[in-house]
């Protein structure tokens, strides 16, 4: 710990019932959030709210996106306990599979509109 680097194990998220799906990306941000610099906050923010456009960006994307140096999207990948942000990125593109699986699994069998009617 004494490096900065927040050693997390890193389980498989599960989402409880009525409860939001918790991944360890998310984890090791919250963690770590208290002592973040303000650019690796506006990272952590994005990360966490933004989960779904950020699996779509590259760490210079992103970077251009939040305005921050890419480099500093690296050292916080590094913060957080991963190589680098490759490794981030593919447990926040896990975590956008599991939620279209479960979203999948909720969708209603034929159109919209017959579900619509079945509602109504």
């Amino acid at each position: 710990m004494a490096s900065g680097v927040i050693d997390l194990p890193t389980p498989k998220g599960s989402a409880l019932k009525g409860g939001p799906l918790k991944t360890p990306y998310e984890e090791r941000i919250r963690e770590a959030m208290p002592s973040l610099s303000p650019g690796f906050m506006r990272l952590a923010q994005f990360l966490l709210d933004s989960y779904t456009e950020a699996a779509f960006m590259t760490a210079t994307e992103l970077a251009q996106f939040l305005e921050v140096d890419p480099a500093t999207v690296v050292r916080f990948s590094q913060r957080l306990g991963y190589p680098g942000y490759p490794e981030l990125l593919r447990e926040i593109r896990e975590r956008v599979r599991e939620d279209l699986r479960l979203l999948a699994e909720v969708k209603p069998a034929g159109s919209m509109g017959a579900y619509l009617d079945r509602l109504i």
